[in-house]
């Protein structure tokens, strides 16, 4: 009785009350009064914990082995089904199987079924709250793990942006656009070091810049060719302006507005000086042709007039 295992053993309230030799409304009036603590099982059962009763009582009056429940037997020998028990034999077995209907056999194989009963559904409690501990204690390592590994992408973007500083703001926009796609963890796995993430964080971002690089460097030579054009041009029409400074004001000032839209239409940023002066003779030529057969003309439809007036 006095063994590791009996003082932890788990006892029905009619169990108790026969070893202490106490009534069992004595044990639930000690229980509401907080001098007894019992457990409740997941069926409901109340249950005292041998160590506490032997705390609270002291060492009890134990039944006779053979006797009926009210019956004692001398302190200190073990009855039976204690030895039994002790020695490990499947006592309960063997009470059901032998015990005779009320009985002090039979009662002691209604208490052992009803203890079995408690142990089984109190060692069952016992697993759902360690395997509900184990699931509880993964959920948080596997958020831990979240939230640390969102924590290193979320810094490499930032080290991305980092790297785009330099970019105009549209160009920045594209940067963090092709970074949320790119930083994850399939393609930078944890296990990569960091100074290996960083470098193809940042290859990424050069990619970017070597388009802005590009970009910026068309659009100067796009805006240097419009400005050797724009030079041609108004060489040309510098040269107009002094072929024709002997001109008629007004037939030149209609022959140079003439060499300006050409040369607008036709120039070309590989064009020479000598080509643009080219043009503007052949332009000028042409203009004076078509002057000199306006003036025939002219001069032909006087003379008829002339003619049909002496007529």
């Amino acid at each position: 009785m006095n063994s590791a295992h009996d003082e932890d053993r788990f006892l029905t309230i009619g169990e108790a009350a026969r070893i202490w030799r106490v009534s069992p409304d004595s044990l639930r009036s000690w229980a509401r009064q907080g001098k007894l603590h019992p457990v409740s099982t997941p069926g409901g059962q109340r249950r005292f914990r041998q160590r506490e009763l032997a705390a609270v009582l002291g060492n009890p009056r134990v039944a006779a082995p053979d006797g009926p429940p009210g019956a004692t037997r001398r302190a200190g020998a073990p009855s039976s089904r204690f030895r039994e028990h002790a020695m490990g034999l499947p006592t309960l077995a063997r009470l059901r199987a032998d015990a005779v209907p009320g009985s002090p056999e039979a009662y002691e194989a209604r208490e052992e079924l009803e203890i079995t009963r408690a142990r089984r559904e109190t060692d069952a409690l016992r697993r759902e709250m360690e395997q509900a501990r184990i699931e509880v204690a993964k959920h948080e390592e596997a958020e831990r793990v979240r939230r640390e590994e969102e924590q290193r992408l979320e810094g490499l973007r930032e080290y991305g942006r980092s790297c785009a500083a330099g970019l105009p703001i549209e160009w920045r926009q594209q940067v963090i656009s092709l970074l949320q796609g790119f930083v994850t963890a399939t393609n930078i796995p944890p296990s990569l070091p960091d100074y290996e993430a960083r470098a193809l964080v940042a290859a990424k971002v050069d990619q970017v810049q070597e388009q802005y690089d590009a970009q910026r460097k068309r659009e100067f030579s796009d805006a240097m060719l419009r400005l050797q054009v724009q030079g041609l041009v108004q060489k040309g029409r510098n040269a107009a302006a002094q072929l024709t400074a002997s001109w008629d004001p007004r037939d030149a000032a209609e022959a140079q507005a003439e060499v300006a839209r050409d040369l607008a239409r036709c120039v070309e940023p590989d064009w020479s000086d000598a080509d643009v002066r080219r043009r503007v003779e052949e332009i000028l030529d042409a203009w004076e042709e078509e002057e000199v057969e306006g003036d025939e003309d002219d001069e032909d439809h006087e003379v008829d007039e002339a003619d049909r007036e002496g007529w």
